[in-house]
């Protein structure tokens, strides 16, 4: 027989689910932006005559461990895929903000997908106050995160089975099938910094 559980035992158990999550989570933030930045630090592939770079209007993309860095300014910028490869699914992102926008504020995040989250971690950070996760509303929220609207700078990535990126107020919605959410953060990224139009 199973055992009555009290409203306080569940509250008790969700809590603590809450913070499996949110270490997991962190855990995961952390440790793939560490190996970002270790690999960038690594290897010079930029001097290696043998490395594989492409052009894209204008931007020198270089491979490097996996992922394809680009230099501009004094800042370099990791991408998992290049904008051609985002550009082949076709979404139409225009009208989004540039990461200028999102200079010297504080940036919340909600994400469904952690190599997406990485992605805007790694390339974000260098443009805003603080980065902190957040969610968009109580039903959805699996921590002890602050719920945030569109009045604050807010990223929304999730699952759907339509592949979008889209503006409305200060969220930005990243939305598609899993295996394409990083060509989307990606396309999101490129259009943010001026490389795509």
């Amino acid at each position: 027989m199973k055992k009555l559980r009290t409203a306080a035992d569940e509250r008790k158990k969700q809590k603590r689910n809450n913070i499996i999550i949110s270490g997991v989570l962190i855990f995961v933030i952390s440790a793939s932006i560490f190996g970002i930045v270790a690999t960038s630090f690594g290897s010079d592939s930029s001097s290696d005559p043998n490395s594989v770079s492409i052009d894209y209007n204008g931007y020198k993309f270089v491979a490097n461990g996996g992922y394809w860095n680009l230099n501009a300014g004094d800042l370099t910028f990791t991408f998992k895929h290049t904008p051609y490869e985002s550009n082949e699914l076709g979404v139409n992102a225009s009208n989004l903000n540039s990461l200028t926008f999102y200079s010297q504020k504080p940036l919340y995040l909600y994400s469904e997908d952690s190599p997406s989250t990485s992605e805007i971690y790694s390339n974000v950070i260098p443009y805003v106050s603080r980065a902190q996760l957040a969610c968009y509303d109580e039903e959805h929220c699996n921590g002890d995160f602050p719920i945030k609207n569109c009045e604050d700078n807010f990223i929304i990535i999730r699952k759907s089975e339509t592949p979008k990126v889209f503006q409305n107020e200060s969220c930005l919605y990243i939305e598609g099938p899993e295996e394409n959410l990083t060509k989307l953060t990606d396309l999101f990224l490129f259009k943010a910094l001026g490389i795509e139009d």
